[in-house]
């Protein structure tokens, strides 16, 4: 082989495989998402949640912050204190 027909493998194989591995990972990723949500479903069916709820919680986008109450009428969270052995 010469350095010619390397070239043109590396090429050939660049052409066809990235776009090849993209989509794989593409569908890899779609189907982890689906997988977690399903088990999302799953536990908050256990817990005894509403579908009402479920729908809320999938609905929510991914980024929203989290409601947090008011300055001032907070609680700090107290360190745990742990025994020494």
């Amino acid at each position: 082989m010469s350095s010619d027909d390397i070239v043109g493998l590396i090429a050939v194989i660049g052409l066809f495989g990235v776009p090849i591995v993209w989509t794989i990972a593409h569908y890899c990723h779609l189907s982890w998402k689906s997988w977690h949500e399903i088990s999302l479903k799953r536990e908050m069916v256990q817990r005894g949640y509403t579908a009402e709820q479920i729908m809320a919680v999938l609905a929510a986008p991914s980024d929203a912050v989290p409601h947090r109450p008011a300055s001032g009428t907070a609680t700090t969270a107290q360190p745990a204190h742990q025994a020494v052995l």
